[in-house]
């Protein structure tokens, strides 16, 4: 006899009643995934993944960049944390470097705030994170040799961050710094103001 057939069988043979014996429906088990009562344990619920630490560590990061609270921020940053930009080319090392950075983009473009658009890709791993969000500012001081012309700018980038024990120990970001220039009303350079910033980044002038 087929293994199916036999299944089918004891099946039918459990629902069948004794003579005499009272009936006694058979229900089929369900699982419930929706509107399971609370306090009953959930399997959705209990079940659900705890955030990965480096994605709370990274949430908590960027709501102090976006707040402009630089003591809040390089508390996220690790003491041999090395930022690059690799559009400036400046290497910004330590947590001092890493100040300046942040010095450089908030006292530049005030407002400034980073955002991830919907749609945008992330990925987040045991000492990784990729990313492609958005910076949005206004100019209002000086970067990079260009006067504050006042104008609004909204810049793309790929952000790459390694994490050491628990903290932000690199950034390496990506962008078309043209791209920016042109929202500033600058087309051209200055090739001495850029390795001016690049010895500005690295601690070798203050």
């Amino acid at each position: 006899m087929e293994s199916g057939r036999m299944d089918m069988g004891l099946h039918i043979g459990l629902g069948r009643k004794k003579p005499g014996e009272k009936s006694c429906p058979v229900r089929p088990a369900v699982t419930r995934r929706h509107g399971w009562p609370s306090g009953l344990g959930n399997p959705e619920e209990t079940m659900m993944p705890a955030p990965h630490p480096n994605r709370l560590m990274l949430q908590r990061h960027l709501a102090a960049e976006n707040a402009h609270d630089m003591a809040a921020t390089l508390a996220t940053v690790h003491p041999d944390c090395v930022f690059r930009d690799l559009a400036t080319g400046q290497v910004f090392p330590g947590r001092p470097g890493a100040e300046r950075h942040y010095r450089q983009w908030w006292e530049a473009f005030g407002n400034v705030v980073e955002r991830s658009p919907s749609g945008s890709a992330q990925w987040i791993d045991d000492d990784t994170y990729v990313a492609e969000p958005q910076y949005t500012g206004r100019h209002i001081g000086p970067f990079l040799g260009l006067a504050p012309t006042g104008r609004t700018f909204v810049l793309p980038f790929v952000v790459f961050v390694k994490f050491r024990d628990g903290l932000f120990v690199e950034e390496r970001f990506y962008y078309d710094l043209a791209t920016l220039m042109r929202q500033l009303g600058e087309t051209r350079i200055d090739p001495q103001a850029l390795q001016a910033a690049r010895d500005w980044a690295a601690g070798k002038q203050s």
